[in-house]
Order: C-alpha cells, then sequence, then structure tokens
C-alpha cells in the first residue's frame, strides 16, 4: 500500500513539474479531479489484504488505462509494477 502511494505521489509530482512551464499545465486540483477513483482506491487499500491490495491496483489501472481515450499522460510513465 505504502509503495503504492508513494508511486503515485511520484508521478504526480513528475506530471506538476513537467508542464509547468506550458500551456496545458497539469495542477493537483487537475490530478484530484481527474483521479478521484484512483485516489479512492489507494484510501482504501488499507482495509485490503497486503497481497490482494497489489492486484487490485494493477488491476484496477489495467482498466482505467482501457477506459481511457487517449491515455492520461500521467500513466504513460508508469509502464511495469510498482
Amino acid at each position: 500500500m505504502t509503495r503504492n502511494i508513494v508511486t503515485f505521489y511520484t508521478l504526480a509530482t513528475h506530471a506538476v513539474e513537467s508542464t509547468m512551464n506550458s500551456d496545458n499545465k497539469i495542477t493537483w486540483q487537475i490530478i484530484k479531479d481527474g483521479m478521484n477513483e484512483t485516489l479512492y482506491a489507494l484510501s482504501s487499500m488499507k482495509f485490503n489484504v497486503t497481497t490482494l491490495s497489489l492486484l487490485f491496483f494493477h488491476t484496477f489501472l489495467k482498466k482505467k488505462k482501457r477506459s481511457q481515450q487517449p491515455p492520461s499522460p500521467f500513466f504513460l510513465a508508469s509502464s511495469g509494477p510498482c
């Protein structure tokens, strides 16, 4: 669970910093609004069995990636397991 939260924070920070001087800025508010389900899944992991948490999170991300057209630039940096 902690590793997933840290990975999410690291990728979110990278997205905010890398678009800071761009016309299409990604802000913390945009991340919060667009990733509400993911943030809920992260916070819900504390109630799951540890081994199931990683499986749930990776399954959730795969479903999220498939449902987005085009894929969110935030998740492009997270190729592979956390």
